[in-house]
């Protein structure tokens, strides 16, 4: 009592009521605690008030704990705090579930309602609405709807695609554990024909995001076995995958994943992912992986420990450790537009160890598993990231030297592929095949990403070295390069659909015709790579939105080429100081015109 001592107050005669019924001016019954305060519930509030009434100490026992007051006050104030917070969310925007009738696009405004800015005639708004244009072109409600009560939508052909995905392609999104995933969807209802039904539920719609976004991915990329089983045409398939995609992207809106963060946001993103550049293009999903990445850091996923206890703790934090490395790899490998928002030495999360999901046997480096193929494209990633990587804001100092370290680097990471391809090739058992059924798919895509930026590292050392040296020591690379990229994904079949191998074409593409530009030569064998990739773009471009915007680049480069050019590279730079000697002002205008923005990776192209 020593600290409240200075508190009584001296009175010539001792209180008899309690301290609650005193300030509300009622009949006590001078018990403590009194009848009033138990039928009011505070009969830990009931107490009389200590007083010194001619030196003598009065209600002493009835005194309250030390810091009592401070106590109330304190809960005073989180009341108050409380009662402002309340106030404020209802005076926010409130989430109200869309209908398709009242707009086809609900997601897409959400997504960008703080981006996409008021004024039409600002560049990033006008190019988020041109590709709300073009998903409105090719998807309305009408078809939204008539997917989901259609006798394709059943439980057998969303089983067959989700299976297909998770087989096939969950090596590129790990967006959900396949087992895991595969024991919900087989367990709870099928009830999501219904969409109205999931109204109000996040965790429900979170859910129904994660189906959509493996839908749109698995049919978007299905082979002829699936379609065959589906019995739908490749363009039917695309038509559907597109649907999906704008499903997926309701779904999420649906279930508040600005407003409260949830992993299952993250894995919904990370399934339709690889949907945006060929569907929407890069700058919805510029705005989609941000946003996700900042829900993954409020989340703790850049902070992840690594140790687990039991097997359960142990295949969960493996998980998130997994989602947090799509995004990283997409943050710092997939730039088209915008800067990385994630910075070296910013968070703690570990690799992923390179464990088999199903039986939680880790292996070493050297064995292909799912996660196998993700380790390989960080390290590609965190390459580019550390070396040549201009992110506009904490620019890399990018020099011969770092360049020369950067390529160095992707030649050890391809030997050590190569390696792995040959030790596979001499060992196919049937556990192998268990572990990795997917190690050629794997194989060809770490092959295209490294290919690319090894060209694109070759480009980038003209602006470092004199003329002369690059045409005698790179230039013939380059071209090497982009010739063999060419070929090798003309004749491929399955994953073509992968926007990365139509972003190959075009960038090989692009390098190559301005080759010939500037050294034309007879029995042109890059001309023939150049119609083979153009004929690839072709077959692409109707149901591929960067196909169809490579392949004007290339066809307004091709009408170029025909023309007679005087300039080359070992002209003197009096004569060629800059590229638009090549061209006239209104070509070069018209060509810069049809590219996106984002096309060329790296400032050298």
């Amino acid at each position: 009592m020593e600290a409240g001592v200075h508190r009584i107050r001296k009175s010539q005669r001792a209180p008899k009521r309690c301290i609650p019924c005193a300030n509300a001016k009622i009949k006590c019954d001078k018990n403590i605690p009194c009848s009033n305060c138990k039928r009011k519930n505070i009969a830990q509030f009931c107490y009389r008030e200590p007083v010194v009434v001619r030196n003598v100490l009065h209600n002493v026992n009835n005194c309250p704990p030390l810091g009592y007051d401070e106590l109330v006050k304190e809960n005073k104030e989180l009341k108050s705090r409380i009662s402002e917070l309340e106030s404020k969310q209802k005076s926010s925007r409130p989430y109200e579930p869309t209908e398709y009738n009242h707009s086809n696009l609900p997601s897409i405004r959400f997504i960008t309602r703080n981006i996409h800015s008021d004024k039409a005639n600002t560049r990033f708004g006008s190019l988020l609405q041109q590709e709300q244009d073009n998903i409105s072109y090719h998807c309305n409600q009408k078809q939204c709807n008539d997917l989901l009560e259609s006798d394709f939508f059943t439980y057998y052909n969303v089983l067959q695609i989700v299976e297909f995905n998770l087989s096939n392609i969950s090596f590129i999104h790990c967006a959900v554990i396949p087992f895991v995933f595969m024991e919900q969807l087989q367990t709870q209802p099928f009830d999501i024909q219904d969409f109205e039904v999931y109204a109000g539920d996040s965790l429900k719609n979170l859910w129904a995001s994660k189906l959509f976004g493996l839908l749109a991915s698995g049919l978007h990329l299905a082979n002829e076995a699936l379609l065959a089983v589906l019995g739908i045409c490749p363009k039917k398939a695309n038509d559907y995958a597109r649907i999906f995609f704008i499903l997926a992207l309701e779904a999420l809106h649906r279930g508040n994943f600005l407003e409260q963060p949830n992993i299952a946001a993250i894995e919904a993103y990370c399934a339709f992912n690889m949907c945006f550049h060929d569907f929407v293009g890069s700058h919805l999903q510029n705005v989609m992986v941000n946003i996700t990445i900042c829900t993954a850091r409020a989340l703790g996923l850049d902070q992840l420990d690594a140790s687990a206890n039991g097997n359960d703790e142990t295949l969960e934090l493996e998980h998130k450790k997994r989602l947090w490395l799509i995004l990283l790899i997409t943050d710092w490998l997939d730039c088209y537009g915008r800067v990385s928002i994630i910075n070296r030495g910013s968070f703690k999360t570990p690799l992923p160890l390179n464990m088999d999901e199903e039986t939680l046997c880790v292996y070493e480096d050297s064995t292909f598993v799912s996660i196998t193929y993700q380790r390989l494209m960080f390290q590609i990633a965190q390459n580019k990231r550390s070396w040549y990587y201009n992110d506009m804001v904490q620019t890399v100092s990018i020099s011969l030297d770092t360049l020369v370290e950067a390529e160095k680097a992707l030649q050890e990471l391809h030997e050590t592929l190569d390696k792995i391809v040959n030790t596979n090739k001499h060992s196919r058992s049937a556990r192998n095949q268990e572990l990795n059924p997917n190690f050629s798919s794997q194989k060809i895509l770490l092959h295209t990403a490294i290919n690319m930026e090894l060209l694109d590292i070759n480009r980038m050392t003209l602006l470092f070295i004199p003329r002369e040296e690059w045409i005698k020591n790179r230039r013939d690379h380059c071209i090497r390069l982009a010739r063999n990229l060419i070929s090798f994904i003309c004749g491929m079949s399955f994953l073509l659909y992968f926007w990365i191998f139509s972003e190959a074409l075009v960038v090989c593409s692009t390098f190559l015709l301005l080759d010939i530009t500037l050294v034309p030569e007879e029995d042109d064998q890059r001309l023939q790579s150049v119609l083979n990739a153009r004929d690839t773009l072709t077959s692409l471009c109707e149901t591929h939105l960067g196909a169809r915007r490579g392949l004007a680049v290339v066809d307004h480069l091709l009408s170029l080429v025909k023309k007679p050019i005087s300039p080359r590279y070992d002209s003197s730079p009096d004569d060629v100081p800059n590229i638009e000697h090549y061209f006239n002002g209104n070509e070069l205008k018209d060509l810069f015109n049809v590219i996106p923005e984002g096309l060329f990776k790296g400032d050298s192209g």
